[in-house]
């Protein structure tokens, strides 16, 4: 292919380097390979389980928090506008969602 840079020849020195590097080898970017399991601690394996299921738990209990927050928005957003039909004569005449006659329902 014309005007594509020739790919570099790895010296002796650098052979090792290559074998632990994935993709095409460029001076200016390289992307490391995983390095053998001889080359890992012993307990990797344990720890790096242990990490993803705290990140696990972590996302959950965001999400729950989230999940919460947004039902106590939604509750008391319906609670506005209940409170504004009272007094201000609201959907008189128009038809109301059902979830706000099912909140009106329960606050009674």
């Amino acid at each position: 292919m014309a005007g594509r840079p020739k790919r570099p020849v790895a010296s002796s020195s650098t052979k090792a380097d290559l074998r632990r590097v994935r993709g095409r080898a460029r001076e200016d970017a390289a992307f490391p390979a995983t390095p053998p399991l001889s080359g890992l601690p012993r307990d990797y394996a344990a720890i790096l389980g242990e990490i993803k299921q705290r990140i696990r738990e972590e996302r959950l209990r965001v999400v729950m928090t989230a999940n919460s927050a947004m039902i106590l928005l939604y509750w008391d957003i319906g609670r506005l506008i209940l409170e504004r039909q009272e007094r201000a004569g609201w959907g008189s005449r128009g038809s109301t969602g059902s979830p706000l006659i099912w909140l009106r329902r329960t606050r009674k």
